[in-house]
Order: structure tokens, then C-alpha cells, then sequence
């Protein structure tokens, strides 16, 4: 009888397991996305406490501001590629189940 109760439960984990490994990817992606979205973070407060305590060149502050926006969206770019690829190996290996 204990033979029975593994192969019920056997396909069911099997067929969980691309579902489980998606949700690992996507918490590992947006983790991944927090630690390179912190520096575009504190390069806005930067430019925040600048413009308020001291007079600094417009310049400076543009090419600060252009940095803050690159970080952000190139990690933006990557963290999309990364949740679409684990999206198409996870359908995939759903389709193969």
C-alpha cells in the first residue's frame, strides 16, 4: 500500500518542480535587482542633499543624475531578461512533463 502512495505523490512533485524553480528565480531575481538598484537609490539621495546644502555646478549634477538613470535601467533591462529566460526554461520544461 505504501508502494501506491509514492507513485501518487511522485508525479506531483515531478510536476512541480519547474513551478518551485521559477519561484526560486524570481525571488533570486528581484534580490538581485535590490542590490543593484541601491546604488541608483543612494545617487538620488546624493543628488537631493547637493541641490539642498551646496552650490554645485548644474553639470555635476546632470552627469550624477545620468549615472542614477543608467544603473537603474540597465538593471531594469537585465532583471527582465533573466525573469524571461526563466520563464521560457520553466514553460519548456513544464511542455516536457
Amino acid at each position: 500500500m505504501a508502494s501506491s502512495t509514492q507513485t501518487t505523490t511522485r508525479p506531483l512533485l515531478t510536476s512541480l518542480k519547474p513551478l518551485w524553480g521559477f519561484a526560486v528565480h524570481v525571488f533570486v531575481g528581484s534580490l538581485l535587482f535590490l542590490i543593484i538598484a541601491t546604488p541608483a537609490i543612494l545617487l538620488n539621495w546624493l543628488v537631493i542633499e547637493v541641490e539642498a546644502y551646496h552650490h554645485t555646478d548644474r553639470a555635476i549634477i546632470w552627469a550624477i543624475r545620468i549615472a542614477e538613470y543608467a544603473i537603474l535601467g540597465a538593471d531594469l533591462l537585465l532583471s527582465f531578461i533573466y525573469l524571461r529566460i526563466s520563464t521560457k526554461r520553466s514553460i519548456t520544461e513544464l511542455k516536457e512533463l
